[in-house]
């Protein structure tokens, strides 16, 4: 699992202002600046556009600057409701590419929260660190994959599998008998689909996953 801190001691200038802006051409975070291009896969991207609505989720990129031997990147997004959303489990869920090199995100942890006047959090901004050294003028890829809920330790195998019947997904799955172990197995799939596929599948029903992904290109540049 990756390291989820609440608070970092990194220079972070203006958080505020990232709750009021989802669109801006540059941004100016700890004295770094970027510029960034926002593509939804359309093969036509906008240089002029910093944030993408995808499966009704709303997702900005507030800031970028090398931190130590990490390259930090500050993504804002808004939550589907007040249930705890996370954006990586795994490392693939982030991907970094630098010029055409690609590195998975090696830690994670929450900046600033924005609640609505009930006090439900509705919107998250948070840090993703990468461990790669970036130069003045690189071309960067930023590949979030989908939010989602926590896996629970222990997995209600009835309900999910009732979940994934309705989907008509042809997924059986099947759950450890010791009381003591938990997640799930993969006991009928359709002939057309792997393992790790079907798998993927359940997961995402389990876990209420909203999937991009969200694809946004930078261009870094030093002050």
């Amino acid at each position: 699992m990756l390291k989820n801190n609440i608070s970092k001691p990194v220079a972070l200038v203006g958080w505020t202002i990232f709750f009021l802006l989802s669109i801006a051409v540059s941004v100016f975070v700890a004295g770094s600046k970027f510029t960034a291009e926002a593509s939804d896969g359309g093969g036509n991207p906008d240089y002029s556009v910093t944030s993408l609505a995808i499966n009704d989720i709303s997702m900005s990129v507030a800031g970028a600057h090398q931190e130590g031997e990490y390259f930090q990147v500050d993504v804002c997004y808004s939550l589907p409701d007040n249930r705890d959303w996370i954006l990586t489990s795994r490392p693939e869920d982030a991907v970094l590419r630098v010029d055409g090199q690609s590195y998975t995100i090696r830690e994670e942890g929450i900046l600033d929260l924005k609640s609505n006047s009930d006090g439900v959090v509705t919107e998250r901004c948070q840090y993703l660190l990468f461990p790669a050294e970036v130069q003045n003028g690189a071309n960067l890829v930023l590949t979030l994959q989908k939010i989602y809920i926590s896996e629970p330790d222990k997995v209600d195998c009835p309900a999910l599998q009732t979940q994934l019947d309705e989907r008509k997904s042809g997924i059986a799955v099947a759950c450890p008998t010791d009381p003591n172990v938990g997640g799930f197995g993969i006991s009928r799939k359709p002939a057309s689909m792997d393992n790790e596929t079907a798998r993927e599948f359940a997961l995402d029903v389990l876990t209420d996953a909203r999937r991009g992904p969200w694809d946004f290109h930078f261009q870094f540049a030093q002050p």
